[in-house]
């Protein structure tokens, strides 16, 4: 008969196998989630979303594909389109220009008009990736982390976006108007394969830090 001492290791064996294949489970579902938006595309293709800066549903069409979000300050999946030509329409403002292959893009619809942000496309699965973007009205940003206040992104200006690799880790950050404190965000899981967007956005007499993961 087995002992108790041997029965846990036994048990203490199994707890670690168990463990690393749930660790490559979760790699190889990074990985098919990075292949299902670039790895399926075809050639030519360019990705983009929409970001929705308005108070209001906004759905737009891109080369016969819709694109929608109902939130302020959130943003949509991306899709693929066809690298070329596109124009678009949405409250008597109007956009147009050239999405280029390969590249990433976020459609930012506002109030007062359409504009184009050319994304980082992650290229290593194995680091996750921050991206930051500045939808302040005219206020240039420093990105911190909290609470131990550590710079991540400095002259963050409006309308633009920052973006690095970071380890997958826990992070909450902050948003400074120089020694200013506007907004802390929530705290997020950076994962492996990942883009973590952080949008820094006004509302009302203050700021909304709203996290979008994928």
């Amino acid at each position: 008969m087995k002992n108790r001492a041997q029965e846990n290791v036994y048990f203490q064996l199994s707890i670690a196998v168990l463990a690393i294949c749930l660790s490559g489970a979760l790699w190889q579902q990074a990985k098919a989630d990075e292949a299902a938006l670039y790895d399926t595309a075809p050639d030519s293709a360019s990705f983009i979303r929409l970001v929705n800066l308005t108070k209001k549903e906004t759905v737009l069409k891109l080369g016969g594909k819709r694109l929608s979000e109902s939130n302020y300050c959130h943003a949509s999946d991306y899709i693929y389109l066809d690298s070329g030509d596109y124009d678009v329409e949405n409250n008597g403002y109007f956009w147009g220009g050239t999405l280029s292959r390969g590249q990433v893009y976020s459609l930012v619809v506002a109030e007062n008009g359409i504009s184009l942000i050319e994304d980082v496309r992650i290229e290593d699965v194995s680091r996750a990736q921050l991206a930051v973007y500045n939808f302040t009205q005219g206020v240039p940003l420093s990105i911190r982390t909290n609470p131990r206040q550590r710079l991540v992104f400095s002259g963050l200006e409006s309308g633009q976006r920052q973006s690095r690799q970071a380890n997958a880790m826990k992070v909450s950050l902050s948003a400074f108007d120089a020694d200013k404190k506007l907004v802390d965000s929530d705290s997020v899981i950076l994962q492996d394969g990942k883009t973590s967007s952080l949008l820094i956005c006004p509302i009302d007499a203050s700021y909304k830090a709203q996290w979008i993961q994928g």
